[in-house]
């Protein structure tokens, strides 16, 4: 008798506990990666491989365009280059490391005229 009743306050504290846990979980929500962009080397590069090195940071993978030819961008010497074959196409680094990685962004004006250059760096 009493060992039927120590089951039933240790089921009873065990049901508790796992409702306690379920609520505190659905109070503090999952946890959420917080993705960012941030910009790097805006601005003018002069005709022929001109290479523009943004700050070094935290970052998985980097896109640029060039107003008036095409470019390259690249994360630091961790990612394959790519290339756009038009001005005005975007272009990312690849499909992205999968990891974040501390390293400086780059972006090349792939063109023979001076561009104007836009580079965005992503981070999670």
């Amino acid at each position: 008798m009493v060992n039927a009743m120590h089951r039933k306050i240790r089921l009873g504290l065990l049901l508790l506990g796992g409702l306690l846990a379920m609520c505190l979980g659905l109070l503090t929500g999952p946890a959420s990666a917080k993705a960012e962009v941030t910009t790097y080397c805006g601005g003018w590069l002069s005709a022929g491989n001109s290479v523009c090195q943004g700050a070094p940071r935290w970052l998985y993978e980097v896109y640029g365009w060039g107003e008036q030819g095409a470019v390259c961008v690249q994360v630091g010497n961790i990612s394959v280059m790519a290339c756009a074959k038009h001005a005005n196409q975007g272009v990312y680094s690849g499909t992205g490391l999968g990891y974040n990685s501390w390293a400086a962004p780059f972006i090349i004006n792939y063109s023979s005229v001076n561009n104007f250059v836009h580079g965005l760096a992503g981070t999670y």
